[in-house]
């Protein structure tokens, strides 16, 4: 399958983001797509779900909440243990200030005295998203082991693949529920890309577009489609011929943002 030397290729080590503010690599998944993942030594489990997502996040794997030396981060990551050396981050809640979390709340992400920062690194190597605004809500609060971690978010994230004036926006929000110092896998294991999204780009987008890693034919008349998945709304609305006389389903359009989007 072509996509998958790309797949491997954004992949990265979980030190990789930790340079970044003190913070490393950190949801995925598709539009209302949840999963509950075990977790040891607690009885408790984690669990995120996604709510909205009008840009295209990449599918999890993997779930971990750490809080050591002051560092209390919280993943959805492609991985399939903490130790993988391709561990690679979706989605991340750092809780820089936890001292001044008090219980259950509600609380400003997005601005620079925040003291929870949001992150979606979407399986790259740089964060191409930007948490411009929103907020998050804890129902349960806890920083020590076992303790549990839940709540929802409601955010704006930035495209910074554009230089636009002003770049693209796309309203993301969810629920999760996190065990501090446990991680697992998730139950059932998704796939990072949805399988059908190659069959649906081979059969219409490849003859016009390039697209990453996975169809390397650009030319100066067959525009490259990388990290343009949140567009695709602009160009289509399920069922009706859109862009050159093109249909999709609601769940081509769904799996083609996430393609277009890891690439």
């Amino acid at each position: 399958m072509k996509y998958s030397n790309r797949i491997i290729m954004i992949f990265f080590a979980i030190t990789a983001l930790a340079a970044f503010s003190g913070c490393g690599g950190g949801s995925g998944g598709g539009q209302s797509a949840g999963v509950t993942v075990p977790s040891t030594p607690s009885a408790t489990t984690s669990t995120y779900q996604l709510s909205e997502d009008s840009y295209g996040l990449q599918n999890a794997t993997f779930m971990s909440a750490t809080n050591s030396n002051g560092s209390f981060v919280m993943r959805a990551a492609i991985a399939d243990s903490m130790t993988d050396p391709s561990f690679t981050s979706v989605f991340r809640i750092d809780v820089v200030q936890p001292q001044l979390i008090s219980g259950t709340g509600t609380y400003v992400v997005g601005t620079a005295n925040s003291p929870v920062v949001i992150l979606f690194p979407n399986g790259h190597t740089s964060f191409l998203l930007n948490t411009v605004s929103g907020s998050i809500t804890f129902t349960s609060f806890g920083v020590h082991t076992s303790d549990v971690v839940a709540g929802n978010f409601q955010v704006m994230v930035e495209d910074q693949n554009f230089n636009d004036d002003p770049r693209p926006t796309y309203p993301v929000s969810g629920n999760f529920s996190f065990v501090v110092n446990t991680s697992g896998a998730l139950v059932p294991t998704p796939v990072p890309v949805p399988a059908s999204a190659a069959g649906s780009y081979d059969a219409k987008c490849a003859s016009c577009h390039a697209l990453g890693g996975y169809d390397t034919t650009s030319t100066e008349n067959s525009p490259d489609l990388a990290l343009h998945g949140g567009n695709i709304p602009d160009h289509f609305t399920a069922g009706v011929p859109g862009h050159n006389g093109i249909t999709l389903t609601t769940q081509e359009i769904h799996d083609l943002k996430i393609l277009l989007n890891a690439n």
